[in-house]
């Protein structure tokens, strides 16, 4: 799940004004006929789109410092929880945790190295 949050952040990512990464992989393999292996990369398991679009939520609403995004903290996740009436196991929290840290990592790295994902 992890590969696949990564890769569909790296295709999210804007190229000027023609668009998406994901875009233009998918125009090029429409001339081509050649698909781009990160498109197949990109596609979260049916059984944990559930936890994908709840770390989505959470993504959407985490806090954002002058030195990069802030990771999502449990309290965060558990008041997800709370609001949708939804009671995480362990395996979720540490999945969602362990998602966070590497989308956090990813979009760090964006905005200290340039447009280099």
């Amino acid at each position: 799940m992890i590969s696949a949050a990564e890769a569909t952040f790296r295709l999210s990512r804007p190229i000027g004004k023609d668009g998406t990464v994901r875009e233009l992989l998918v125009d090029r393999e429409k001339a081509t006929g050649i698909r781009h292996p990160l498109l197949d990369q990109a596609i979260v398991p049916r059984q944990l789109d559930y936890l994908w679009r709840a770390f989505l939520v959470l993504h959407r609403g985490r806090a954002v410092a002058v030195d990069g995004i802030r990771p999502l903290s449990v309290r965060e996740i558990a008041a997800y929880a709370d609001l949708y009436g939804f009671r995480w196991t362990p395996w979720e929290i540490d999945t969602l945790l362990a998602l966070d840290q590497r989308i956090v990592d990813l979009l760090n790295e964006v905005k200290r190295d340039g447009d280099n994902l």
